[in-house]
């Protein structure tokens, strides 16, 4: 039986508010996750739903396996699932180093 390797499917921004909420990342209890095509995108959802920008939220990617990962965690991914344009000399991801084609379309 072939084992799926996990792979990034977005980029995400947490922000803990502090509030338990349903349907978040499956290693995220308290405050909430965005997903948006680009970082900046997501900080423009939280503060579009809350009208609110004095939190800060942290950067990250949404994987296969439905977990909010930090950028450094999500290059090792990206690495293993052959998702990067090219080799990086950087200790984490951007979502400038992903192939396109590779996000939403593995599902």
């Amino acid at each position: 039986m072939e084992t799926k390797l996990e792979y990034i499917v977005a980029t995400a921004v947490y922000f803990n508010d502090k509030i338990k909420r349903k349907n978040q990342p499956k290693n995220i209890q308290i405050g909430i996750v965005y997903s948006a095509p680009t970082h900046c995108q997501c900080y423009f959802k939280f503060e579009e739903q809350f009208n609110n920008n004095s939190f800060i939220g942290k950067s990250g990617f949404i994987t296969s396996e439905n977990r909010f990962v930090f950028p450094e965690e999500a290059l090792i991914i990206a690495n293993q699932s052959n998702q990067l344009k090219e080799k990086t000399s950087c200790s984490f991801l951007t979502t400038d180093d992903l192939k396109v084609e590779n996000l939403n379309d593995r599902q």
